[in-house]
């Protein structure tokens, strides 16, 4: 069995020298409506000091992959959050967590290839989100 610190190095190694990473199932809503579940995701590398404000990133925390988005950065730390969370509970990363940034989400029927206009459609309406919406998304 391989331990979880080696599958890591062994994942930013591949991506960084096919410089691509398909990630063919996904759950959870913190990136809804961008990422649904069972979406396609590509993932592409991007080095950590080049990463600005409203990038979507994965990265580990726990044992678990994760895709957030960047909301700012502080000394040598990102601050995250999903899209879909609407409470101000950032993920605090350092260089060591940080995997690579999304490139493409790839739906039943339609491939989103991401640009920053494409990103603040969804980074604004994060904000705006009516109360009674966010209760139903997340029972």
């Amino acid at each position: 069995m391989i331990e979880l610190k080696t599958k890591l190095e062994l994942i930013k190694k591949s991506l960084k020298e096919d410089n691509e990473l398909i990630v063919n199932s996904t759950y959870g809503k913190s990136m809804w409506p961008l990422i649904s579940k069972n979406d396609e995701i590509y993932i592409a590398y991007k080095p950590y000091d080049s990463l600005k404000k409203r990038d979507i990133i994965l990265f580990m925390r726990d044992g678990n992959f994760l895709l957030h988005r960047v909301i700012f950065k502080k000394d040598f730390y990102l601050y995250t959050r999903g899209d879909n969370n609407y409470k101000n509970n950032f993920e605090k990363l350092s260089k060591d967590d940080y995997i690579g940034i999304l490139k493409k989400v790839k739906k039943k029927r339609l491939n989103i290839t991401i640009y920053k206009r494409y990103f603040s459609i969804f980074y604004i309406f994060s904000y705006f989100k009516p109360k009674h919406w966010i209760n139903w998304r997340n029972k």
